[in-house]
């Protein structure tokens, strides 16, 4: 059987991310399924009702109340994972990209025998001591441009929320997220974003050895990154080793945070190599 490759989308993307990614991973035989996480974007994503409404309140955007506020960890699992059973292909590779990695992580955890394989595309994978956004304060993090991308208060709207509309947010947005993607690729995707991604998924993963430690592994460790920068993805890799019994495979690209979209076919081949 055609081995499946489930591929689940980061904050603010939907499965249009991984447009170009597909088709090659179909050239090498293997059968691509982009699914998207329930909270952050795409079809499964919910903008405020401030940011499409005229004329624009920028106070307003930074304090309504994220119409995704609601949505947790577990309701983003038990999502995922319904999607992949109702698959009915078999154990699949399983590829998170960004703030999606604590979303697989914990299914995975959850629900092992349905995952052969996992992918990490610098991704958020928190199986220690402290939830997701503990790391923004690390000096691992230190030159991320993360913080000045946010225009509310997490806390307060229930959502990870970014202007990609201004003229200033969307060049902050292009030097955060795509700064080695083509230009007129990059201001494609920014008109595609979700402003707001679930604060709810903000949690840490219950990790063992027996569980989400025993799937193989792989980290795509992209060097560029302006968003979870390489020192904090290399701690990320340590801490994963740390509670699981084998070691994940590193495999580094020159790219900044979304190769999904700037180095498409390398991406690819290192998610070909792990299925």
């Amino acid at each position: 059987m055609t081995q499946t490759v489930v591929l689940t989308n980061g904050s603010w993307h939907g499965a249009w991310a991984w447009s170009l990614v597909a088709p090659h991973l179909a050239a090498r035989g293997l059968s691509p399924v982009a699914l998207e996480l329930e909270g952050f974007g795409g079809l499964r994503g919910r903008d405020p009702v401030s940011r499409h409404a005229r004329p624009f309140d920028q106070q307003s955007f930074a304090t309504e109340v994220s119409p995704v506020a609601g949505i947790t960890l577990d309701h983003a699992v038990r999502a995922l994972l319904a999607d992949i059973s109702a698959l009915g292909r078999g154990p699949v590779v399983a590829v998170a990209h960004s703030l999606g990695g604590t979303v697989v992580a914990e299914a995975a955890q959850r629900a092992p025998r349905m995952f052969s394989g996992l992918v990490f595309v610098s991704a958020m994978t928190p199986v220690l001591d402290r939830p997701a956004s503990a790391y923004n304060t690390l000096p691992e993090m230190a030159g991320s441009m993360l913080p000045g991308l946010l225009v509310a208060d997490p806390a307060a709207v229930g959502a990870i929320r970014a202007d990609f509309d201004s003229p200033e947010g969307r060049d902050l947005a292009y030097q955060a997220l795509y700064a080695d993607v083509p230009p007129a690729l990059a201001d494609r995707a920014l008109s595609m974003l979700t402003s707001d991604t679930t604060v709810g998924v903000d949690g840490r993963v219950d990790a063992t050895a027996d569980a989400f430690g025993a799937i193989p592994r792989t980290w795509v460790l992209c060097t560029e990154d302006r968003i979870l920068t390489p020192a904090v993805q290399r701690r990320l890799v340590r801490e994963l080793d740390q509670v699981c019994s084998r070691p994940t495979a590193v495999a580094e690209l020159a790219s900044s945070h979304s190769p999904f979209l700037s180095r498409p076919a390398e991406l690819a081949g290192v998610i070909a190599g792990a299925s």
